[in-house]
């Protein structure tokens, strides 16, 4: 049995490093400031330990300083992005594997137009009256022997026509995976699994990311780090129950059927 999917497994992985990223910039930096102020006070130095893939570089211990002056503004941006791009990349991947575990998009398709085409071509006589029922402008008053026969319809195996239509649910899934832009994710999720999205609560934190991608300064100087893990913890529940929600419902087996 499948307990969650391997699109989880990368996002997983990817939350926890841009995490202890996280913390290793704060311990880095007020170590940093530390070392600089001891120069400056002659108790060590006169130089900084050579960094890692900059050694020639030669910026004196002030200047390094002055380049930490908005670190925390500054990795509080760049941990949204980052959060933001592994969930992305997280829901494209999630679906694709979806879609994959059908056996590919014309074969995810063909199994869904195999139950609504041998349907619609089998013999229903046996509930033809039932169905000649309902295939009239509803009437006051009547409702009671819509449901009688509805049940009836459905105890048989009918397919309604909405449940016809499910192909072509399929087609528009694959068809906006393939251009798929963060604004179209709420939607996906919703409309496309049936699944319990706080959209409000999604569309700041994308809103967020635009700000901070598009250099609208001015809508996130107040952000703090804070403020960038709790989005993407927010950002990781929304992953682990939408993974949860597809392994119940939708990595199921129906070549079969």
């Amino acid at each position: 049995m499948i307990h969650h999917t391997e699109a989880y497994s990368r996002l997983k992985i990817q939350a926890e490093e841009l995490f202890n990223f996280a913390v290793v910039v704060c311990y880095a930096v007020p170590s940093l400031k530390a070392q600089v102020s001891a120069i400056k006070q002659g108790k060590i130095g006169p130089n900084l330990p050579k960094p890692d893939y900059f050694e020639d570089d030669k910026t004196p211990p002030e200047g390094i300083q002055q380049r930490t002056a908005n670190y925390k503004l500054s990795l509080a941006h760049y941990t949204i992005i980052s959060s933001f791009s592994f969930f992305e990349a997280y829901i494209k991947g999630v679906v694709r594997e979806l879609i994959k575990f059908h056996g590919g998009d014309e074969r995810f398709i063909a199994n869904a137009e195999r139950g609504a085409k041998k349907f619609l071509f089998s013999d229903i006589s046996d509930i033809r009256e039932h169905k000649h029922k309902l295939q009239e402008l509803p009437k006051k008053g009547k409702g009671d022997k819509y449901v009688k026969h509805s049940k009836e319809l459905l105890n048989a195996g009918y397919r309604f026509p909405s449940q016809l239509l499910s192909p072509y649910g399929v087609r528009a899934i694959i068809k906006t995976l393939k251009n798929l832009r963060s604004a179209d994710i709420p939607e996906l999720l919703m409309d496309g699994f049936y699944f319990s999205l706080d959209k409000e609560g999604f569309d700041k934190i994308r809103q967020y990311r635009n700000n901070i991608a598009h250099g609208d300064k001015d809508k996130v100087k107040d952000i703090s780090l804070k403020d960038a893990i709790e989005f993407n913890t927010e950002l990781r529940n929304i992953a682990t129950r939408f993974d949860q929600h597809l392994v119940e419902h939708f990595f199921i087996i129906e070549e079969f059927i």
